[in-house]
């Protein structure tokens, strides 16, 4: 389960784990809770106190806009160890299943350093 857990949760485990993606989701789309889930009707404050903070989060991200220097010396980003290489290879992984998609000359930019033998063999 998403590297968390090497077995299925439990029933309940299960449950809170649905329940608490359903406030994560009506938070990230600033509705109540409580409004298709009567249960989740104590979750409603948490989600109206906080939304502000959630703006100021979308502000940043949004605003953010990186050096030139920073983004030559990669010091813009503080990512945690690992995380570059994954990205990098999911990326990798993204471009070989659509390499289908792509243009010829699409393909040509990447190059064969990215992509070995995928440029010939179109």
């Amino acid at each position: 389960l998403y590297g968390i857990t090497h077995n299925p949760p439990n029933a309940h485990a299960q449950r809170i784990l649905i329940l608490v993606s359903r406030v994560m989701q009506k938070f990230a789309n600033e509705t109540l809770p409580s409004a298709k889930t009567e249960a989740l009707q104590k979750m409603d404050q948490f989600v109206a106190d906080n939304i502000p903070i959630l703006h100021t989060m979308y502000v940043g991200i949004t605003n953010y806009n990186p050096s030139e220097e920073d983004l030559q010396g990669g010091a813009a980003l503080n990512l945690p160890a690992g995380c570059y290489e994954n990205s990098n290879v999911w990326l990798h992984n993204c471009l070989l299943r659509n390499r289908n998609k792509m243009s010829a000359t699409t393909l040509e930019s990447i190059g064969p350093h990215i992509l070995p033998n995928e440029i010939s063999k179109r």
